[in-house]
């Protein structure tokens, strides 16, 4: 996810955007059925959603309502969290690796939980070095970005040998 999706949704015009916050957090006992909890709130949310509608705004939003429910109900969850944005000729989806709270939207695009996301969690780094390689990896909502990375190379051939310790003992006073 970049800040560019965010500007992106907030400076269209469009307001025939399906807007769906879901918590598909697999470890949660609702979830773990054959049809988890989550694919059947959002099924009533999105007809709750599209009950004002009519004519073809409701035909074109009920497609993309198919199409997210086939989305939803044919995908093993990525992460905790799935926000999606759909409309003809749109579509964003994004698994965050915590839950959010559900909700569906109809008009333009909602993004006020897509801001505190962002807000609330900000990037870090992480390093990881091995034997032969050293990679500085970009941490950020469950996913990873290599920044940098490097090959290690050692050159012994300078290095200077030593055989062990050096000694610790002091001469005995007085003996020659």
């Amino acid at each position: 996810m970049r800040d560019r999706d965010i500007l992106e949704l907030l400076d269209t015009d469009r307001k025939d955007v399906l807007s769906i916050y879901l918590d598909i957090d697999g470890r949660k006992q609702e979830n773990q059925g054959a049809k988890p909890a989550y694919v059947i709130w959002v099924q009533r949310a999105m007809r709750e959603a599209l009950k004002d509608l009519s004519g073809e705004v409701l035909r074109l939003a009920s497609r993309n309502a198919r199409r997210i429910m086939t989305f939803v109900s044919k995908q093993r969850p990525e992460g905790r969290g799935l926000i999606v944005f759909a409309a003809p000729g749109l579509w964003k989806e994004y698994h965050l690796p915590f839950p959010v709270p559900n909700r569906v939207r109809y008009g333009p695009p909602d993004v006020t939980i897509l801001i505190d996301v962002v807000d609330q969690y900000k990037p870090y780094a992480v390093l990881v070095v091995d034997h032969e390689h050293a990679r500085i990896l970009r941490g950020y909502l469950g996913e990873t970005t290599v920044i940098e990375e490097d090959t290690l190379e050692l050159h012994t051939e300078d290095w200077r040998s030593t055989a062990g310790r050096r000694p610790t003992w002091t001469p005995v006073a007085g003996s020659s």
